[in-house]
């Protein structure tokens, strides 16, 4: 029984060991391929392993004045990123942010914008902890950098802008890219080389640009110069290779391998940074504006703007304190007086006028007024400077005591004739023989327009729709009316128009393409796939509107605009005033033109019939629902916040909202950062008229 026993133990154990034996012998042989016959390959693995591509910024150009001076350059900038994918969890994340915060100065509200941001973008694109650092916060934070996860201490270049705010308004300022900007600059690069968004090489290269524009140190132009000439300021970013250690530090470059970037273009400028500086010192602190012209050469010496804040600030982000406090000033350091102001020109137009009466025939030298102190023009009076009037004058003794009533004449026997107006913008044909060829011109844009009927009777009779302004000239807002129809019958509409499209759904759906930058042309081709056509032009002199809702003889809906007040808020309820008349008020082709001068609006509200206070009311519910209007605080309180708030909770642009209360509190200087000033004509206007 034992004997049995012992000889199944050993036949066991020979059987174990030989088992073992083979199966270390496949180790060993394993080992030896991985050391020694494939040593090189799994050591290439390990060295691409610690090799990381990084974008490389290229150098943004300088600008110059007219003299050589720099008014804006590049200086070394010492700054700390943070790589998302080195961290294995959330809490690790918080622990080496709030580590940080001990080195440097980050507020509560950075910390959790660094946080934010690691959690909403790829993990591969490095977040930017801090910039423009000291010597000495850069120094501690390389010190500690290795007990650090993901985070990186680098040398790089930041926008410097030496004059500080002398040229806010004019050179503007850079900061990084937001998701509008990355989206804009991917739009143009991919319809510069031709290549469509949806294929695979559209959305490679997308990426690759936002890689770039996501790049700590790339800065794009916000306003002025650097935004105009981005293109020629920003260079051409390159490519570098980087070793990185197992925290995702950068430890070496390997410059062999580098695609060196290519640093954009130098602009001098016509301006001359002394002058401008002295320009701004001469207001003692007082808001106002210079403009200094060369008259030899035509160049604009001097565009300043006071007061103004410092663009440096803006460089590597602003607090929304401070920029709250920018809004708030009453002294508006923002708004560019000098470009975007619009003043009287006062007693210096007199000379416009006279010599625009001596070209027309209108008046000649020897033609005398009286003046009494006070005219009357359109049930409207003008006051002279001197009260009691200048007695009976001439054009010599008018320009030589500045009599305004004489030049108030003078404007009115001028007047301009539409057609020549038209000739003069391109809408018709321009010949040597105007005068005589007019009626031939007019049957020309009559026949352009779908013929006689083109235009309903009551347009003649009445000079347009229910919410005209008596002061306008039928005859040019027929002609306005004519070349907006020629226009549309020309457009080509991607669909066709279906009765009942135009509903209070409809007109919401089209006021949150507001929240676009490209808001109003976007609004423009989401008509015309429904058969609508959206046609800009310029009003003609003595026609004052806004808008106009008509159709063609081929029942096709036109809402025709003219952009008078460059402004976002205006446009969209404009735009949506109209097309509540088109689908409330004639929805099937039949009926008058509607002619509309918004600035009737409060005047004439009480005698507006129906149909206006109708339109209005679908034009404001589209754009803020009354249920949100009725009970947000912006509506007595219209603060930046407030308005900001109800824009977002509305799903619309902030000049919407601005512009709702600004008619509302009958306050038109109120918020007036806010409506969108010159950012609609350059996507619409048809011409530059």
């Amino acid at each position: 029984m034992s004997r049995d026993w012992t000889r199944q133990f050993v036949n066991r154990r020979n059987i174990f060991w030989g088992a073992g034996g083979l199966v270390f012998t496949g180790l060993a042989a394993r080992l030896a391929e991985l050391q020694l016959l494939r040593r090189e390959e799994y050591e290439t693995a390990a060295e691409d392993n610690q090799i990381r591509l990084d974008p490389a910024p290229p150098r943004r150009g300088i600008i110059y004045d007219r003299a050589g001076r720099i008014i804006a350059s590049n200086k070394r900038n010492f700054y700390v990123t943070l790589r998302p994918e080195m961290f294995t969890s959330g809490r690790q994340l918080v622990d080496v942010v709030d580590r940080l915060s001990a080195i440097l100065p980050l507020s509560d509200a950075r910390k959790a914008s660094i946080i934010r941001d690691a959690a909403n973008q790829p993990g591969f694109l490095d977040i930017l902890v801090a910039d423009d650092l000291t010597w000495e916060d850069f120094a501690r934070v390389n010190v500690m950098a290795p007990e650090l996860v993901g985070v990186s201490a680098d040398v790089g270049e930041l926008r410097a802008y030496p004059y500080v705010g002398a040229f806010y308004h004019t050179i503007g300022y850079v900061q990084k890219a937001n998701e509008n900007d990355i989206g804009r600059m991917i739009e143009a690069d991919l319809a510069q080389m031709g290549i469509d968004p949806a294929s695979q090489e559209g959305r490679t290269r997308a990426t690759t640009i936002r890689r770039i524009y996501k790049h700590p140190q790339m800065r794009v132009g916000k306003q002025g110069v650097e935004y105009f000439a981005e293109s020629a300021l920003k260079g051409k970013p390159g490519k570098q290779r980087v070793k990185v250690n197992a925290a995702g530090r950068i430890i070496d470059r390997l410059a062999s391998d580098d695609i060196a970037a290519t640093a954009g273009s130098d602009i001098v400028m016509s301006i001359d940074a002394e002058l401008q500086t002295l320009a701004i010192e001469s207001f003692g602190g007082e808001a106002g504006s210079c403009v200094v012209i060369d008259t030899r050469t035509g160049e604009i010496v001097v565009l300043a703007t006071t007061p103004a804040p410092d663009p440096n600030e803006f460089v590597s982000g602003i607090s929304q304190r401070a920029y709250d406090a920018l809004l708030a000033d009453i002294q508006n350091p923002l708004y560019h007086k000098a470009y975007d102001g619009i003043y009287p020109p006062g007693s210096t137009f007199k000379v416009v006028v006279a010599a625009a009466a001596l070209e027309t025939g209108a008046m000649s030298p020897e033609t005398r007024v009286y003046c009494s102190g006070r005219a009357w023009y359109y049930d409207r009076p003008y006051h002279c400077w001197k009260r009691e009037g200048h007695g009976s004058m001439n054009m010599h003794t008018a320009l030589q005591n500045s009599c305004d009533c004489y030049f108030y004449e003078a404007a009115k026997r001028i007047g301009i004739e539409p057609i020549a107006e038209m000739a003069k913008r391109g809408w018709i044909k321009k010949t040597a023989d105007m005068k005589d060829r007019t009626e031939e011109i007019v049957r020309e844009l009559i026949a352009c327009a779908g013929g006689p009927n083109a235009l309903p009777q009551a347009l003649f009779r009445q000079g347009g729709g229910a919410r005209a302004n008596a002061k306008s000239d039928v005859h040019a807002l027929q002609a306005w009316c004519l070349h907006i129809l020629c226009v549309a019958r020309r457009a080509g509409l991607a669909g066709v128009y279906k009765t009942g499209t135009i509903d209070r759904v409809f007109m919401r759906e089209l006021a949150r393409l507001s929240t676009f930058d490209e808001g109003p042309k976007l609004a423009q081709e989401k008509l015309a796939k429904h058969g609508i056509a959206l046609v800009v032009a310029a009003h003609l002199p003595k026609t004052y509107l806004d808008g106009a809702a008509m159709w063609t003889v081929d029942k096709v809906p036109v809402v025709g605009m003219t952009i008078r007040y460059d402004r976002l808020d205006n446009f969209w309820f404009c735009l949506l005033h109209e097309l509540a008349h088109i689908g409330r008020h004639f929805p099937d082709g039949d009926g008058e033109i509607f002619i509309d001068d918004l600035q009737l609006r409060e005047r004439n509200h009480e005698r507006d019939d129906e149909r206006e206070r109708e339109a209005d009311e679908w034009a404001q519910e589209a754009l803020i629902p009354s249920e949100l209007w009725d009970e947000h605080p912006a509506r007595v309180s219209p603060s930046v916040q407030n308005v900001l708030s109800l824009a977002r909770k509305a799903d619309v642009h902030p000049a919407i909202v601005a512009g709702r209360i600004r008619h509302e509190m009958h306050n038109y200087r109120l918020l007036s950062q806010f409506v969108g000033t010159n950012e609609v004509r350059p996507l619409l206007m048809e011409d530059a008229a």
